[in-house]
């Protein structure tokens, strides 16, 4: 995205509300815990439609979900508050210095702001052509009877893991009928942004099945990729991990993976389930997709094997 294709006067405005937005969350932070409590949803909605007014349309969202922690969180919903704050002022500061910033990371600014590419600017650069495995998905209702659908795919002869994020409306069906562990054959062209992952598709048709793909075997490394994705992009909500020589542990009432290392990491629950995660494993290492969040690994999918191609590159 150049930053030409967003107007002076837009802009202009964009950074008036992002004046506003600063100077709320910093009231909201003097406050405290205190302050927190007693901010009603009602004040919440209010400071989202300002956030809509100037043209923040995703930074108003994460305000609107700001209000479900509450109720959708009743343990842990303080933390999870102030995490989003601190994340929407790290915003706030790197968005009022917009015009000192690097190109990429303007990109992923007005993207982190709302403002949203078109396919067809994107088709007009070349894309990444490569057969693709759905490694996995994820389909989550959201406001105005919007569907997202997250789908992960990893690249057969680059082996790189891109984002496919795609929306449908009411009861219409998604463009594309990912299915999870089915190949393709494509070229995804990336959105602009700092830490590129999410793409477009520029067409899509039926491929071999393939299973030489490469995945971590420490997590270590994995984590280590994950912090040299933060220092590019410091909002990314999910970060795409395929682990090979794992084992699936329930101990303490806690799931967990345990690497080759014998390290371990928390796992939570999304569709597929941890039992039968267990069931597959049987003690036995497996290979495992799912999302890091930075604190907890999400499984998406699970392997008896994987065939490792060549030492793990994936993302960046």
């Amino acid at each position: 995205m150049e930053k030409e294709k967003v107007s002076s006067e837009r802009l202009m405005g964009m950074q008036a509300g992002n004046a506003e937005l600063q100077s709320r969350l910093l009231d909201l932070i003097r406050g405290g815990l205190v302050e927190i409590d007693t901010a009603t949803p009602q004040y919440l909605e209010e400071f989202a439609a300002r956030m809509v007014d100037a043209q923040l349309g995703s930074i108003a969202k994460r305000i609107r979900l700001c209000a479900t922690l509450r109720e959708n969180f009743p343990d842990s919903w303080h933390e999870r508050f102030l995490d989003e704050m601190g994340s929407l002022y790290l915003f706030s500061k790197a968005f009022q210095k917009f015009e000192h910033l690097p190109n990429d990371f303007q990109d992923e600014l007005l993207a982190q702001a709302g403002v949203t590419t078109r396919a067809v600017d994107l088709f007009q650069k070349d894309g990444l052509q490569d057969d693709w495995l759905v490694l996995g998905q994820v389909i989550n209702p959201e406001p105005n009877n919007l569907t997202s659908r997250r789908t992960w795919l990893m690249g057969k002869n680059c082996q790189k893991i891109v984002l496919s994020l795609e929306y449908a409306f009411g009861t219409n069906e998604f463009t594309t009928q990912w299915l999870k562990g089915m190949a393709y054959t494509g070229e995804p062209v990336f959105y602009p942004a700092s830490y590129p992952l999410r793409v477009a598709f520029k067409s899509v048709d039926l491929a071999p099945h393939f299973s030489e793909i490469s995945g971590y075997l420490f997590f270590d490394d994995f984590l280590k990729k994950y912090s040299e994705a933060l220092t590019k992009n410091p909002w990314l909500p999910q970060f795409p991990v395929l682990m090979t020589q794992v084992i699936p542990v329930f101990l303490k009432n806690n799931f967990s993976l345990i690497d080759k290392e014998k390290k371990s990491i928390p796992i939570g629950e999304y569709q597929l389930s941890l039992w039968e995660l267990l069931a597959l494993s049987g003690g036995h290492p497996i290979s495992v997709f799912g999302e890091w969040d930075g604190k907890i690994f999400t499984p998406l999918n699970a392997f008896q094997t994987v065939k490792q191609k060549k030492p793990s590159t994936l993302t960046g």
